[in-house]
């Protein structure tokens, strides 16, 4: 079993490595490598640059194509003003509990998805760019815009040997990614499967 999640947690660490380092994913058991393009910055929504890859649904939100989910354009705090294609508002920082806590309000909240959730480490990592835009984040600001170089959560846990859980973070700044506790601050950006 040990050996099972040593080799998930390797297979993780070489995506995320792909997607801050260089751009290529080797698989930790075969040793087959493949082009990560997906993780290219896009000019903008549904742009040709983008391959199509993010069409903007007009709500706030953004469709990953490719990985077949639905991001929030915004961070957790703020909100979507579809007549400035802008995110206005205070993005917040929150520890896992928080986190927690605040999505499933938000969920409870809404009347058409009901399934907004922290992403995994593989997911948060395919939006990172491999270079800064104009404000100074590894993310395309067209798509994503006002987001900060600062750690986001992830809903991947890291295995620990420890008696406190650790969660793996990614920094759309120059840090990449990190395992943090759970009471650290950081900001959540939510997705949910579909479109």
């Amino acid at each position: 079993m040990a050996d099972v999640s040593k080799s998930l947690h390797l297979r993780r660490m070489v995506l995320v490595w792909g997607v801050f380092g260089c751009a290529t994913l080797a698989s930790a058991s075969t040793g087959h490598k493949e082009s990560i393009t997906s993780v290219q910055p896009s000019i903008g929504p549904a742009s040709a640059a983008s391959g199509f890859r993010f069409i903007d649904n007009k709500d706030g939100t953004i469709t990953d194509r490719s990985a077949q989910i639905t991001w929030m354009r915004c961070i957790f705090g703020q909100r979507w003003s579809e007549p400035s294609g802008r995110c206005t508002g205070n993005a917040l920082t929150l520890n896992m509990s928080e986190a927690r806590e605040a999505i499933q309000r938000f969920n409870a909240s809404e009347s058409f998805h009901q399934d907004w959730r922290l992403p995994s480490l593989t997911e948060l990592a395919r939006i990172a760019s491999n270079h800064p835009n104009l404000e100074g984040s590894r993310i395309n600001a067209q798509d994503f815009p006002g987001t900060p170089p600062g750690f986001f959560w992830t809903g991947s846990a890291k295995a620990s040997g420890g008696y406190e859980p650790l969660w793996y973070a990614i920094s759309f700044g120059q840090e990449g990614f990190r395992a943090v506790s759970a009471e650290s601050k950081l900001f959540v950006r939510l997705v949910r499967q579909g479109n």
